[in-house]
């Protein structure tokens, strides 16, 4: 199939020659990741911490740094002092929301209330609203089932 190996050529002309249910395809890497110095590390441990702290989410900062959100937690879980780690934990327990917020969603929800109105008042995020929606909704419907 391949007479000659001049450069790319050879991979062309087995491409070419080669069935199209045994085809080949080559794809060179696009993307290898840096080698970061300390330092640089340090700069992006920072940003991330920063921007975390601002109310970022793990998810949005993956995207912004083009890596996963899982890899932003090890970043700042590695990388952080343990004044930065005990600043961090707080975080995101705070980012949790109590079970007594989801109840007064709740209580909101059966008056009619828009969900951007509640999530205003209680300061909440929309997504938190929706989530309990969705839950209070479930639990209508199975009630309903069972009836």
């Amino acid at each position: 199939m391949v007479r000659s190996v001049i450069g790319g050529r050879a991979k062309a002309e087995l491409l070419t020659t080669a069935p199209r249910f045994l085809s080949i395809s080559v794809h060179p890497l696009n993307f290898v990741p840096p080698r970061l110095s300390s330092t640089q590390r340090r700069e992006r441990f920072e940003k991330i911490y920063k921007l975390y702290l601002e109310g970022y989410s793990y998810r949005a900062l993956g995207r912004q740094f083009g890596v996963s959100a899982e890899r932003i937690s090890q970043i700042l879980h590695q990388n952080a002092t343990p004044e930065e780690l005990k600043t961090l934990d707080e975080a995101i327990r705070g980012r949790c929301t109590p079970s007594y917020i989801f109840t007064e969603i709740d209580e909101l929800l059966e008056t009619g209330t828009p969900h951007k109105i509640i999530a205003e008042s209680l300061k909440v995020s929309i997504d938190t609203v929706k989530k309990a929606s969705v839950r209070r909704n479930r639990r209508l419907t199975k009630s309903c089932k069972a009836a």
